[in-house]
C-alpha cells in the first residue's frame, strides 16, 4: 500500500489518495533494503486496487481460492512503524486465484 508514507512528517495521515489511478512518481532510487545505492531513475507506481484485482481474475474465469489481509508488508523496513497498533490497517495481500479444473488443459 502507499497510501501511508512513513518519511512524511505526518505519517498516520494518508499521503495519497486510496482512489488514485495515475501513476505515482518516487524520485529516488528504488531500494528494498534502505540502503543509498546512489542515483537512478525515478520509479513509476501504479496501484491497483485489490477490488479491481479480484474482478480481473473473476473475468478471467479464474476462481476465488483465498484472500488474505497482513498487518504486516513486505516492503522497506521504513514500514515498520505501522504494524502492531490499536487501530490498523491492511499493509499487505495474498491472493490465491486457480483456473477452475473443468477448463484446465489435461
Amino acid at each position: 500500500m502507499e497510501i501511508p508514507d512513513p518519511a512524511s512528517p505526518i505519517p498516520f495521515e494518508p499521503a495519497c489518495s486510496y482512489f488514485e489511478r495515475r501513476p505515482l512518481e518516487e524520485p529516488m532510487l528504488t531500494t528494498y533494503d534502505s540502503k543509498d545505492h546512489g542515483e537512478g531513475s525515478p520509479a513509476y507506481w501504479f496501484i491497483p486496487p485489490p477490488g479491481g484485482i479480484v474482478t480481473v481474475c473473476v473475468r478471467s474465469g479464474l476462481g476465488i481460492v483465498e484472500l488474505r489481509e497482513y498487518g504486516h508488508t513486505i516492503r522497506e523496513p521504513e514500514y515498520d512503524i505501522y504494524e502492531v497498533r490499536a487501530a490498523q490497517l491492511p499493509m499487505s495481500y495474498c491472493l490465491l486465484a486457480e483456473k477452475p479444473l473443468s477448463t484446465q488443459k489435461r
